[in-house]
């Protein structure tokens, strides 16, 4: 993992977002592509279809404030960018070098072209940006569409959440694909993690903490000292315990698969995936 693609927005959410990618590309010694995208009338009229737009003699107006946002959104999205640089001392590259150390690009595009965003973050090893619950531009859809067709993990950073370090991480383990491929792409963060924890939450009492054990044991294998925890519902929902887990192990990232019920993009979502896009406390890095 060494390449990262931010999606900043020219808000102040922005600092978090960078401070993420900062947090990792240090770590793995990694690239950091940062996209701002001009959101134009029609891409807002694409992700809020229910939304009132002007007519007549209003439009003018309501086009000349939309081009003034955008202004004002993309210059401060580069602001944003080069108080990054300089806070944390990035060497801007735009092609590899032998040079050490974390480097970071500017990109711009003029509109919101969703197949193209999705390629370019296949074209990453991981995609960060704003937790859609959290107020940011980018709309749930457009995270779903991330998370189901670009292949890559998602880190979503929820408003008022840092991750600053490596430190301690929670892995939500399931015996099925989806957490194997989020555990599998994660592997070189829980390498420099201080504290990792196997959380698996129990679905019945027959169920025995075996199978996280046996994980945490072979990734013994790869350098990774983690355990193994198998927590009851007692009732409550499964995120609920999730969550509870991570405030106790003072998680700095949850590490997730993204599951699915259904090839239906509308009920595409459910369970806990569905609970983490609802709303998150602390970095979440998810994987379908």
């Amino acid at each position: 993992m060494k390449t990262f693609l931010a999606l900043i927005e020219g808000s102040d959410a922005d600092a978090a977002i960078l401070e993420a990618a900062h947090t990792l590309a240090k770590a793995l010694d990694g690239h950091v592509d940062i996209l701002h995208v001009d959101l134009t009338v029609l891409d807002a009229a694409g992700y809020a279809p229910q939304s009132d737009f002007a007519r007549g003699s209003g439009l003018k107006d309501a086009l000349q404030s939309h081009d003034a946002q955008t202004t004002r959104a993309a210059e401060a999205a580069r602001a944003a960018f080069m108080a990054f640089c300089a806070r944390y001392g990035v060497t801007e590259a735009s092609q590899p070098s032998a040079a050490r150390g974390v480097t970071a690009c500017w990109h711009r595009e003029s509109s919101a072209e969703i197949d193209q965003l999705i390629a370019t973050g296949r074209h990453h090893d991981a995609i960060i940006c704003g937790h859609p619950a959290s107020g940011h531009a980018w709309p749930r859809h457009l995270i779903e569409r991330l998370l189901t067709e670009a292949g890559r993990p998602l880190l979503l950073i929820p408003k008022g959440a840092r991750l600053q370090e490596i430190g301690n991480v929670t892995v939500c383990w399931k015996e099925d694909a989806a957490s194997a491929r989020a555990l599998s792409a994660a592997l070189p963060i829980l390498r420099r993690a201080k504290s990792v924890a196997i959380v698996t939450v129990r679905e019945s009492p027959e169920q025995t903490a075996k199978s996280g054990q046996h994980l945490a044991d072979q990734l013994g294998w790869h350098a990774i000292d983690a355990r193994a925890e198998l927590i009851w519902d007692g009732g409550t929902s499964a995120i609920k315990q999730i969550r509870a887990a991570a405030a106790a192990n003072r998680a700095d990232l949850i590490v997730m698969g993204a599951f699915s019920h259904s090839r239906t993009r509308e009920r595409l979502f459910g369970g806990c995936t569905q609970a983490m896009l609802d709303g998150a406390d602390r970095p979440v890095l998810l994987l379908h």
